[in-house]
């Protein structure tokens, strides 16, 4: 057993100690993944966590409270987040394919490059919050209706498909376009199982 600090993304301070069992020399996403998998058998408070990078494959993480945590890259494939508090949190570049979002609260995350398109994200609301994207202040709404997909981000209201020609329009491929096209593959994402979850439901 070793021990390894986790900190708070804004201040750098220790947020806990977790104890461990892994070699010194594994690697600091492994050691991370499992600081984490202690902290929730422990009850230790993840909110501000700074945990880009960690190994969480397949983790059991329902109703972990993440908010303001840094998951920046983390692998979070096959993890289960169920009802956990991911507002505010960095997910930029996480790998959440096949993960269970099922009641997770993602408004105001930053999903900037998340690898959600070879994945399945099970069981999201039909109604999520994201934002802001880059410098833009206005929060973006998803809902998910029989006629699929639409969007509302400040005076915009309409399908994802004309909020995506909108995207190119206005932002091109700057950084915030960028932004925007990442956040667009996870809603067409996350609408095709809303549609798949629609039709099972019929078809019982």
């Amino acid at each position: 057993m070793i021990k390894f600090n986790v900190h708070d993304r804004f201040t750098g301070t220790v947020l806990f100690t977790a104890e461990i069992d892994c070699a010194k020399n594994a690697s600091h996403s492994l050691k991370l993944g499992l600081a984490v998998k202690w902290a929730i058998k422990a009850g230790a408070n993840l909110a501000g966590a700074y945990l880009a990078g960690a190994n969480l494959a397949d983790a059991y993480l329902a109703d972990a409270n993440l908010v303001n945590a840094n998951l920046a890259d983390a692998n979070l494939a096959g993890a289960n987040l169920a009802d956990a508090n991911l507002a505010n949190a960095k997910l930029a570049g996480a790998n959440l394919g096949g993960a269970n979002l099922a009641g997770a609260n993602l408004a105001h995350a930053n999903l900037a490059n998340a690898k959600c398109q070879f994945g399945v994200l099970r069981g999201l609301r039909p109604v999520i919050q994201i934002g802001p994207i880059g410098s833009e202040s206005a929060l973006l709404s998803a809902y998910h209706t029989d006629t699929g997909c639409h969007v509302r981000r400040g005076c915009f209201s309409g399908s994802l498909d004309d909020f995506a020609a909108a995207v190119d329009e206005t932002h091109g491929d700057n950084a915030c376009g960028r932004e925007y096209r990442a956040l667009i593959a996870f809603l067409r994402v996350w609408a095709a199982e809303q549609e798949a979850s629609a039709a099972k439901q019929e078809a019982a």
